[in-house]
């Protein structure tokens, strides 16, 4: 937009030179037409080469006048063009902006309603009851259908099954060791895993209507002083939010202390 107001004051100043050379070139004709008449046996009819000088200046001020209406229409379209983006981007910018602040919202209600479940167990005084509570705690606030709660063996090594949320099975969950199976790779990495369209039959929930297989599963470590002490699997019919396993894995880290010292007793 800059430029295009630079070539109309460019073309402006054209026409302005333009016309003064048009009237110099005048004056300079008239005075050769004056000084041609003082001559003898020459036919003193000027009025072709008036004409022509006439149409010039005309077509000359025609012509640029054009010019200016053509740098005005695109100046027009390209401050047009400008605005128009202009608002689209400020549409995307407040946009963006009430996305990140509802997801920012939405993180606080995640953490509050989970650091909630947390601050209502944390009196308990038997590791058993405290992973049992919690399990039933997170399972009716979220849609979490079924859950384990491993504690790591201080005798072995192992982790053993502490508690457990709507899990129906003739058989005890099996106990593993850091590195075994999908809870085990968890222990060993101390990252979260966030799995979807787990196999069939992995893991059956057993309600009025039958049995159900959930295609989400979310295994979380509790880390205490970078040595995984436990291990959480939580099953779904519904992803798992990040939003969700982020706060999660937080405030496990925050409350791994507490569980720690339940361990030992």
């Amino acid at each position: 937009m800059k430029v295009l107001k630079n070539y109309k004051l460019i073309a402006i100043i054209i026409i302005i030179v333009f016309i003064i050379l048009e009237m110099f070139l005048f004056q300079e004709i008239t005075e050769l037409i004056s000084e041609i008449k003082k001559m003898p046996n020459i036919t003193k009819n000027f009025s072709g080469v008036i004409s022509i000088f006439t149409i010039n200046l005309i077509l000359g001020i025609f012509l640029f006048a054009i010019s200016l209406k053509i740098l005005s229409l695109k100046l027009n379209i390209e401050t047009t063009r400008n605005s128009e983006n202009s608002k689209k981007e400020k549409n995307e910018e407040f946009n963006e902006a009430i996305k990140e602040e509802s997801k920012i919202e939405k993180e606080s209600e995640i953490e509050k309603s989970i650091n909630s479940i947390f601050e209502e167990i944390k009196k308990i005084k038997d590791i058993n009851v405290y992973t049992e509570k919690f399990l039933i705690k997170i399972s009716k606030k979220y849609e979490i259908v079924q859950g384990l709660f491993y504690i790591k063996s201080s005798e072995n090594e192992e982790f053993e099954i502490s508690s457990k949320y709507a899990f129906f099975n003739e058989e005890e969950p099996k106990k593993f060791k850091i590195g075994e199976g999908l809870s085990g790779q968890v222990a060993k990495t101390k990252k979260a895993m966030n799995l979807s369209d787990i196999p069939d039959n992995y893991i059956k929930i057993v309600s009025g209507t039958g049995e159900s297989s959930p295609k989400y599963l979310l295994i979380l470590p509790v880390i205490n002083k970078e040595n995984t002490i436990g291990v959480v699997e939580l099953a779904s019919f519904i992803p798992f939010e990040e939003n969700f396993v982020k706060q999660l894995v937080v405030l496990f880290e925050k409350n791994s202390d507490i569980i720690s010292q339940l361990i030992k007793k």
